[in-house]
C-alpha cells in the first residue's frame, strides 16, 4: 500500500497492489486497485474532453468565417444579420451574396439537429448554395426581368434540394429561405422553402412571406415557387429562425411571433442594428434557461 502511494504521487495510475490475503488488508488493498482504477479511467476521459473541445473550439472559429464579415452596402437598403448559436457551433446559416452594385442575394437556412452535424450540413449547404448562384448569377446580373422570367430563384432552391437529398442522410433536411434583392427597381424576389414566413412591414401592415415550397432535402421532385415584392421607402423586413420565436420563460411560454411584430412595430422608427439589437435583447431577457434550446438567427433590412 505503502509503494501504491508512491506510484500515485508520480501521477502513474497504472500501478496495481498484488492483493495476497482475505484479511482488512486484502479488502483495503483491492479498494486501492479499484480507487486507481477509476481514477486513471476519470483522467482518460478528462484528456478526451479537452481534446473534444479543442476540436470544437476550432470548427466554431471554421464556422465563423463562413457567415458575413458585413452585409453588403447597398443604395438602397440598409441590413445587417446575426446568429448565435446555442451550442459551440450553430445548425443555423444565413448569408449575403452581393452580385454587383444594384444586385444582391440573401439567404437564410435551419438545418434539422444540433451540433457537429448540423454544422457540417450547414457547411454543405452554403457550398451548395454559392455554386448555385454563381452559376445562375450572370442571368440575375444582366436582366431582372429575363432571370424573373427565367425562374431564377426558384431554380436556386430547386437545385439546392436535389443536391441536398442526393448527397446527405435521408433524415437530414433544412428550411431555407432565399431571396434576391434588385437595387435600382427595389424590388425582393424571394422563394421560401418551408421556412418560418419572413415578416415584411410596409405602411402599417404586416405581409408574411409563404411563396415557395416544402424543406429541402426531402423528396428529390419537389417544386417550388417565387414571388417578387415591390418594396417602398421606410419598409423594413426581417426573417428569423425559430429559435427567435420559439425561446421559453420560467412559465414554458413561447416568445412568439406576434410579440416579435409586436416589438417592430414599436421600434419602426430604428435602424436595421439597432431594431436587431432590441430584438434580440427582448428574446434574451425573455429565456429562462441560460442555455438556449435552439440557435436564433436574424436577418434585418430596411429599406431607404
Amino acid at each position: 500500500l505503502d509503494r501504491g502511494t508512491e506510484f500515485i504521487k508520480r501521477g502513474d495510475f497504472s500501478h496495481r497492489i498484488v492483493v495476497k490475503s482475505d484479511d482488512q488488508l486484502g479488502a483495503l488493498a483491492e479498494s486501492f486497485n479499484q480507487m486507481t482504477e477509476y481514477v486513471q479511467t476519470l483522467v482518460k476521459e478528462r484528456v478526451e474532453k479537452e481534446r473534444l473541445e479543442r476540436e470544437l473550439e476550432i470548427a466554431k472559429e471554421v464556422q465563423e468565417q463562413l457567415f458575413p464579415r458585413e452585409a453588403p452596402h447597398m443604395k438602397g437598403l440598409e441590413l445587417t444579420g446575426l446568429c448565435l448559436p446555442a451550442r459551440v457551433v450553430s445548425g443555423d446559416y444565413y448569408d449575403f451574396l452581393p452580385f454587383s452594385l444594384n444586385y444582391m442575394g440573401m439567404a437564410l437556412g435551419d438545418i434539422c439537429g444540433k451540433g457537429i452535424s448540423a454544422a457540417l450540413l450547414m457547411a454543405n449547404l452554403q457550398a451548395t448554395l454559392r455554386t448555385n448562384v454563381m452559376n445562375l448569377a450572370r442571368l440575375v446580373d444582366s436582366s431582372p426581368q429575363h432571370a424573373h422570367g427565367q425562374r431564377t430563384v426558384s431554380r436556386v432552391v430547386q437545385m439546392l434540394n436535389e443536391q441536398i437529398y442526393n448527397f446527405t442522410s435521408a433524415n437530414k433536411f433544412a428550411s431555407f429561405f432565399y431571396a434576391v434583392y434588385d437595387d435600382r427597381e427595389q424590388t425582393l424576389t424571394y422563394c421560401n422553402a418551408g421556412h418560418n414566413p419572413p415578416l415584411y412591414f410596409n405602411a402599417g401592415e404586416v405581409q408574411r412571406l409563404y411563396t415557395g415550397g416544402t424543406v429541402v432535402g426531402i423528396f428529390p421532385d419537389a417544386e417550388y415557387d417565387q414571388e417578387t415584392i415591390q418594396l417602398h421607402s421606410g419598409d423594413l423586413f426581417l426573417a428569423y429562425t425559430d429559435g427567435i420565436v420559439e425561446s421559453v420563460n420560467e412559465y414554458g411560454e413561447e416568445f412568439g411571433e406576434d410579440r416579435l411584430v409586436e416589438i417592430v412595430q414599436r421600434n419602426r422608427s430604428l435602424s436595421a442594428d439597432a431594431m436587431q439589437k432590441v430584438i434580440v435583447d427582448h428574446v434574451l431577457a425573455w429565456a429562462f434557461e441560460e442555455e438556449r434550446d435552439d440557435d436564433m438567427t436574424l436577418i434585418v433590412a430596411r429599406i431607404r
